[in-house]
């Protein structure tokens, strides 16, 4: 499809974005509870006890903190009645929506439901202050001599079948002010990033979705940065807070306090930061929070990167 007939449905696929209340279409299926300026409900696209799926304050887009679905009128409409794109705009635009859909969570894999946030608290609770250990060598080898924030520890736990290794443990808290889950990078015993199947050192457990490894409170012109290393990074250079998401697929789903106005996206330089970034704003700025990006000088892609002169 191309030429007049694209245009006319782009145009469509706008006007219903811009009009459409989402609360008000949602409301015919779920049972929605206010809370302060959003809606909150259990999310019918997966095996939801508690209400992890969230309307915006600004009524245009949806948010699940527990499977990851997210989207706007249009969206919903798709997934929850199960139709196409002009059957969603024909639906929204005739206010003909049934009260019940047909959802499919043909593609949600069980073990994807499952709840390892307790698994993950176990860890942080038995986890120990990183001074002097591999995780304090790791971060002072980053050249990042500020104190180590309390939401920052070590441990010794297993990874898969493999024996038990050193790892920095970062904890993660969620919308509601309570712990959710872990972020762990595993090291070598001599502070260096752990050499692993792929390259991936950083492995997330528990609900993080929504939540952030928060460095230290929230207050105005508060950091929020992809990487712990580059949050430190600002915090040190800058002198202001900063929030980690837990890798840049999680950026836009950061949920922010009510009571901040603005907030900096510290975002990495490559493709995908900048794309992360771009829905980030657009996210916060859905919850009533205005965002502005900055990125490290030209030829780093990081903020650690650059404090440590690692060019690209």
């Amino acid at each position: 499809m191309s030429g007049p007939h694209l245009d006319v449905i782009r145009e469509a696929c706008k006007r219903v974005r811009d009009e459409a209340s989402l609360s008000s279409i949602i409301s015919r299926s779920l049972k929605l509870k206010k809370a302060s300026r959003e809606w909150s409900a259990c999310c019918p696209f997966h095996a939801d006890r508690t209400p992890s799926f969230t309307i915006y304050a600004n009524d245009r887009r949806f948010m699940c903190f527990g499977c990851g679905a997210e989207g706007d009128a249009i969206d919903w409409v798709r997934r929850f009645y199960g139709v196409s794109l002009i059957d969603a705009i024909e639906l929204i635009a005739s206010q003909a929506l049934p009260a019940s859909g047909t959802v499919r969570n043909d593609n949600i894999k069980p073990e994807q439901n499952a709840d390892r946030s307790a698994e993950a608290l176990d860890i942080w609770a038995a986890s120990l202050p990183p001074e002097g250990t591999p995780a304090e060598a790791y971060l002072r080898s980053r050249r990042l001599i500020l104190p180590i924030p309390a939401s920052i520890r070590f441990a010794r736990i297993p990874l898969g079948r493999r024996p038990i290794m050193p790892a920095l443990v970062a904890l993660v808290t969620g919308p509601d002010d309570q712990p959710c889950g872990i972020q762990r990078t595993f090291l070598t015993e001599a502070g260096h990033k752990a050499n692993l199947p792929g390259g991936r050192v950083k492995l997330s457990l528990g609900r993080v979705r929504g939540g952030a490894i928060r460095l230290a409170p929230a207050t105005h012109g508060l950091f929020i940065v992809e990487g712990l290393e580059d949050g430190l990074t600002l915090m040190q250079q800058l002198g202001r807070p900063a929030w980690i998401a837990a890798g840049s697929g999680m950026l836009p789903a950061m949920r922010l306090p009510h009571h901040l106005s603005g907030v900096v996206i510290g975002a990495d330089s490559d493709n995908a930061g900048r794309a992360a970034a771009e829905r980030a704003e657009l996210a916060f700025k859905a919850q009533g929070v205005a965002a502005a990006t900055i990125f490290p000088a030209e030829g780093f892609k990081d903020f650690n990167g650059e404090l440590l002169g690692a060019q690209v």
